[in-house]
């Protein structure tokens, strides 16, 4: 019998990420979710067996792409997900998300975003959510002009630890496209969170918290980000081992830096598989390249091999210094107290923070959450030390 939801979860050298994770999914049983975790890691790891977890391997190491279509096509669910060996998920949540899946007919079930970030550096575990009271979906229209508009600030349906879909958008996907990857460029998670905006007919919002997003030290998003985010050593920007899909960028020699150049090229690769094209002039994705990059001067290199425009490039560079004060510390301390104050005056959005040694894993996270049950609690901003 085809289990109603399909948990993927691809694993890369991460063993103690991935056991915390398994130890989650042991204790906390849960009904009629398929769980398959695939280790595309250079030593295959052991693994206690677990009824409710499907473990497979490719025959061969995959980038991160790649892999994410590998583990695609073994899924069997109804609807399906992926979660990283990082994240965790909340099993009484789980649960009941999948009574509410079970009489939604809409192709993509959204939930509320939230986030840990493991241990690093001497510093504790920590979790932390921000939600609406009432949290609202983007219609799907206004998703797909934001896309075509190559902004990435818009909210993608992202189908890791976020939102679930049904497979029907997949499977006709691959019946018009069968030699296609539904998950492409280097970020597979933006890449298919835009054929989902474009594919699906209909979406609902569950509005609660479900899946929890980890960062670890080994984490893309942390990696990609750091000083050393362009040696060749990073597997995710080595284009050998993990190409650019053909398009804008297809032809670039060298990997560009982490920021907004990054997101087009999931868009990119996207619009081109479904036979769309941007709706923004040029010079304007030229801008935004440097004025989000990570770092300015690669970047400004790379953006001037594409499109040569040196006066568009140097007035990004400028603006690139005051949007740059945005990732300061004493700035993003001012900006968290503001919203603080905002949301104790406003009472429309709520905050939650979790920190301490108690949170040195998502399993004793998990355990936190669980037997004390604060997504009960009717305050609007809540600040705990687990011991």
């Amino acid at each position: 019998m085809r289990p109603l939801l399909s948990v993927l979860i691809p694993t890369r050298n991460r063993p103690e990420e991935l056991s915390s994770l398994l130890a989650i999914i042991e204790k906390y049983k849960i009904t009629d979710v398929e769980f398959i975790v695939s280790d595309n890691s250079d030593v295959k790891l052991k693994y206690r067996n677990i009824p409710s977890v499907n473990y497979i391997s490719p025959n061969k190491i995959l980038n991160m792409t790649d892999h994410w279509n590998w583990l695609l096509t073994h899924a069997q669910g109804k609807f399906i997900t992926y979660l990283g060996d990082d994240d965790a998920f909340i099993p009484s949540e789980l649960a009941k998300l999948i009574e509410f899946a079970r009489k939604c007919a809409s192709d993509i079930i959204w939930t509320t975003h939230s986030g840990y970030g493991w241990p690093l550096e001497g510093n504790h575990g920590n979790f932390f959510l921000n939600y609406d009271n009432k949290p609202k979906t983007t219609s799907i229209n206004k998703i797909r002009n934001k896309i075509l508009k190559a902004d990435h600030r818009t909210d993608l349906p992202t189908p890791y630890s976020r939102v679930i879909f049904n497979r029907k958008i997949i499977e006709s996907f691959w019946s018009a496209n069968p030699e296609a990857k539904f998950c492409s460029s280097r970020i597979p998670d933006i890449s298919a969170g835009v054929k989902l905006a474009f594919l699906s007919n209909s979406q609902c919002n569950f509005g609660r918290v479900v899946f929890i997003s980890g960062v670890s030290k080994s984490s893309n998003g942390r990696l990609t980000q750091s000083d050393k985010s362009l040696s060749g050593n990073l597997e995710f920007n080595n284009l050998l081992f993990n190409p650019l899909d053909p398009g804008i960028l297809g032809e670039l020699k060298i990997a560009p830096p982490f920021g907004y150049i990054t997101w087009l090229e999931a868009f990119d690769s996207s619009l081109i598989q479904l036979g769309l094209k941007f709706r923004v002039p040029k010079w304007l994705i030229e801008f935004r390249t440097v004025l989000y990059s990570s770092n300015v001067r690669q970047q400004i290199k790379i953006s001037y091999s594409i499109w040569g425009n040196i006066f568009i490039l140097g007035i990004a560079f400028i603006f690139n210094k005051f949007y740059s004060l945005r990732s300061n510390k004493r700035f993003a301390s001012i900006k968290y107290l503001i919203s603080l104050l905002n949301i104790s005056i406003s009472k429309k959005r709520s905050m939650l923070i979790l920190s301490g040694k108690g949170l040195g894993n998502t399993f004793l996270l998990i355990n936190y959450l669980e037997e004390t049950k604060i997504f009960e609690s009717k305050k609007s901003i809540i600040k705990i030390k687990v011991p």
